[in-house]
Parts: structure tokens; C-alpha cells; sequence
């Protein structure tokens, strides 16, 4: 549950309660404020928990809640004191409960931590498939904490994950001066619906007292997922583990992005601003195990999990393909080449649409399944709107004041059908309008993409797909693996 930590809504301030003003988050979200008096925070913590209690009994053995975190404004409060007075009245109505903070860049800060009675505290490290926060912070000085990867930022698509590494750090923490501070292995993911062998892998880790050895460990993970012990398809995994599931030294927040999700652009670094399109990860070698995991689709036929599978690993191929794809178009239009423009750009599009038609073929690649639970969750016409809205916010421009110029567009990007070719493919067709104009020499107003998104987010479309035949779903495989 969430604890009571001094955050309040900053309209306080019109109750005459003082108030330590926080800022803003990333897309020009407001941040709650803090409280600044140690009565007003008394007070309200006792309403908090007395409501808590009422609501879900006084059986409650951990709180959540990060003061300062990922920024924030801690002027004129004594941090470490502050953190006493959150823990002390944590305790007071909970007895022996357990104060949970987030390992993530410099939180929890040693200030905050310093005068905490840490049998009391557990620190989730995040973000340890990139780094060791548990080691540099000496335990986090001396603090119970889980060792925990995120993986997924926005749980946008794309097939990656640092095993071997995950593997070594889980060891590594587990075996060191601060073992005695270790109490797991655990995942904070924003998004669990891709990489199953990552999440598998993950939390098979608090199992070994021994240092697991991927290409061994991944022999079990195939028989169990797709229920049989099949050659071909053991072969193409220890090729995936080897490069889409390797270990890179880059650091990186979650898959490598596809072109196709970008907001467009000639210069796209990554569809998220904090995402990349670079792939840490030989393509080619990708795609060879990709066709000997296909080979054998017969023998697999019956196999739910072998079905998803080929799909997302085909997508990947095609992803990849985006690239050069992309490369291509980008390079014809600097060049002022308007035949080899043209060309081009009619090449990158209609990958986009052939992407749609293969996601179509499996509801877990359906933005239409997401939709409908959206718009399920509603029970009045007015909640099914504004959940549909939301649903389609997320997963496009996010939202927030800052408008076309937040940060934070496209965060949670998703190669789905239906979102393909009514989001993705609409977005890229104006670019292509945009810049054939202006190899043409006529006068142009650049695109407004944000208007674009905004207005298909209010739209009442859930984007049912069109149920596509087993033979032309071979027939699209075929094509995206050998041409």
C-alpha cells in the first residue's frame, strides 16, 4: 500500500497549510508538494492511516512512497529528520511494518536514509540489468534491499533482455560483502506482456546458489514453454540468446525501438526520447535463427506459445528491416532525388501496412484487445469514452501541458495491429506528402503530427481486425524472411 509521506495536492496552500513547492515532472506535469510542519504532517498521517485501516483492516505489512524522488525540492527541510518523521509515524499505526523505497539514480539519498531504523526499510534496486547501485551504495549502507531489473520502459515492443548478465549480478550481489543485505530477486517492469523468457529467467534467479549459465538454463525454458523438446527450435534459441537476449555493455532503458513508432522526422533517434533504435546485436545472425525457429511451425502447430512467439519474432525481423528501409528514404530526400525518393519512401510504407497484416493474425498483438478492455471497463457511456481515451493516450502522445513538445510522446510505443496502419502509417504518410512537396519545390506547412495524435485519441474506434487466413499469414512470413 502506499504510505503517508508528506506529499499532498499543491491547492493545500489555499487551506493556509504551508507548503514546499516540487516542481514539475518530465512533460511539464505539476508535482504534488510536501509539507513542510511537522503538525500538519502528524495530523495527517493519523487521517491517512485511520483511513486505511477502516478500509482495509490493520493486516498491512508494507508502504510505499519516495519523498525527493527523481528530483524534487528539499530546501529548508532537514531530510534526514524528515525521513525519521515519515518512518516514525509508519510505525505508529502499523507496528513492524516495512518502509519500501525505490533504488533509482540517487534515491533513496543517503540523508534519507541515515537516521531510518533500516530493519524496518527495503530498497528496491531497479534498474540492476544496467546497474549496481547495491554496490556503490555499500548495500545501500547498510539497507535490506531486492535486487530488481526494470526491463521495460513503457512496456513498448521489441525482444531484448541482458540475461547472462542478470545472471551474473544476481550471483555477484548474492556471493559479496552485502549479501547479508540481499533479500531477492524481483522485476519493477512498466510492462510484463513481451519477453515471457525474461520475466521466466528473472525469477528463477532467487532459486540458484549457484552462477547461472544461460545456454544451459534456456535448454529447460523451451521444453517447458512450448511443451515439447523440439531440435530446431533448442537451435534457434541458443541464436537468439546470442544475440537479441545477449549481453551489451551499453546501457540502455528497455528494447531497441522501431523506426516505424517514431513521431517522424529525418533525424529520428529513437521513437521515445529516452529510447533508442540502435541494435546492440548482429541482425543478420537474428534472422537466420528466426527462419530455423519457423522451420519448424508443422511440428510446433499445436503449441499456443510456439504461435506467439513466431509472430513477435518475425516482427522483430521486419522491425529491423525498418531500418534500412528508413536509411534509404532519409538518405533519396537529402540527396533531392524525387524518382529515388519516391521509391523509397513507397517501400517504407508499405512495410508499416505489412507489418499491421502479420500482428493481425494473433489478439496479442492487437491493439483492439487493449481497447476492448478499456472500453469494458466502463459502465457508463461517459466512463467508456474517457477510458477508450485514455487507452489510446498512453499508448500514443501520453499527454500532459507541455503539448507537442513533451517529453514524453510515444514513451509507451507498441507495434500492433491497428495501430500500424491508423496511428504509425498515417503519421509517416504526412511526412512523405510533406517532403515529395518540397522535392517538387512547392510551398508546405510542416505536419502537425501533435494535432493529428490528439485527434485520433478522441475518436470512438476500436479498430476490430480483420480475422487473416493461416495461409496468408505462412505466405507474409515467407516474404519478411526471404526477401
Amino acid at each position: 500500500m502506499h504510505g503517508f509521506y508528506g506529499m499532498v495536492p499543491t491547492t493545500l496552500k489555499n487551506k493556509g497549510v504551508e507548503l514546499l513547492d516540487q516542481g514539475k515532472w518530465a512533460g511539464g506535469f505539476i508535482r504534488p508538494s510536501m509539507l513542510k510542519s511537522e503538525i500538519d504532517f502528524k495530523k495527517m498521517a493519523g487521517i491517512y492511516y485511520g483511513e486505511i485501516k477502516k478500509l482495509y483492516g490493520s493486516d498491512i505489512h508494507y508502504f510505499a512512497g519516495d519523498p525527493f524522488h527523481e528530483g524534487g525540492n528539499s530546501n529548508g527541510i532537514d531530510v534526514a529528520d524528515y525521513g525519521k518523521l515519515i518512518q516514525t509515524e509508519m510505525q505508529k499505526y502499523f507496528p513492524n511494518s516495512t518502509w519500501v523505497l525505490q533504488g533509482w539514480q540517487s534515491n533513496p539519498s543517503s540523508k534519507l536514509l541515515s537516521k531510518l531504523d533500516k530493519s524496518k526499510v527495503l530498497v528496491q534496486e531497479l534498474f540492476g540489468e544496467n546497474t549496481q547501485n547495491w554496490l556503490t551504495r555499500k548495500g545501500y549502507e547498510g539497507t535490506p534491499f531486492i535486487w530488481c531489473t526494470v526491463t521495460n520502459f513503457g512496456e513498448k515492443s521489441g525482444l531484448y533482455g541482458k540475461l547472462q548478465r542478470i545472471a551474473n549480478e544476481v550471483y555477484k550481489a548474492n556471493t559479496s560483502e552485502y549479501s547479508i543485505y540481499m533479500k531477492g530477486v524481483g522485476t519493477m517492469a512498466e510492462g510484463v506482456h513481451n519477453n515471457s523468457v525474461l520475466f521466466d529467467f528473472i525469477f528463477d534467479m532467487g532459486w540458484h546458489s549457484e552462477k547461472v549459465e544461460v545456454t544451459n538454463w534456456i535448454k529447460s525454458f523451451v521444453t517447458a514453454r512450448y511443451g515439447t523438446n523440439n531440435k530446431k527450435v533448442q537451435e534457434a534459441w541458443q541464436g537468439f540468446i546470442s544475440t537479441v537476449y545477449s549481453s551489451f555493455d551499453k546501457l540502455q532503458e528497455g528494447p531497441n525501438e522501431s523506426v516505424f513508432c517514431a513521431r517522424p522526422s529525418t533525424k529520428v533517434t529513437g521513437a521515445s526520447t529516452w529510447g533508442t533504435r540502435a541494435r546492440n546485436y548482429d541482425v543478420d545472425k537474428f534472422k537466420e535463427a528466426v527462419k530455423l525457429f519457423v522451420s519448424a511451425s508443422a511440428e510446433m502447430k499445436n503449441s499456443t506459445t510456439f504461435q506467439i512467439d513466431k509472430i513477435d519474432f518475425v516482427r522483430q525481423v521486419l522491425s529491423n528491416k525498418g531500418e534500412y528501409a528508413y536509411k534509404d528514404m532519409i538518405e533519396a530526400f537529402e540527396k533531392k532525388d524525387l524518382d529515388q525518393f519516391t521509391k523509397t519512401s513507397s517501400a517504407f510504407l508499405s512495410l508499416i501496412k505489412m507489418q499491421d497484416d502479420l500482428l493481425s493474425s494473433n489478439e496479442h498483438f492487437q491493439l483492439y484487445s487493449w481497447l476492448k478492455q478499456a472500453n469494458d471497463f466502463g459502465k457508463t457511456s461517459i466512463e467508456k469514452d474517457l477510458a477508450l481515451k485514455n487507452a489510446k493516450m498512453l499508448v500514443t502522445y501520453w499527454g500532459g501541458p507541455n503539448g507537442p513538445k513533451s517529453t514524453l510522446h510515444d514513451y509507451s510505443n507498441r507495434e500492433w495491429n491497428g495501430l500500424m496502419r491508423n496511428f504509425y502509417l498515417p503519421r509517416w504518410e504526412m511526412f512523405v506528402d510533406d517532403c515529395l512537396a518540397k522535392l517538387k519545390g512547392e510551398n508546405t506547412t510542416e505536419p502537425d503530427y501533435y494535432k493529428f495524435e490528439t485527434n485520433w485519441c478522441t475518436k470512438p474506434d476500436l479498430y476490430k481486425p480483420t480475422k487473416i487466413a493461416s495461409t496468408q499469414v505462412n505466405v507474409l512470413v515467407e516474404q519478411i524472411l526471404n526477401k
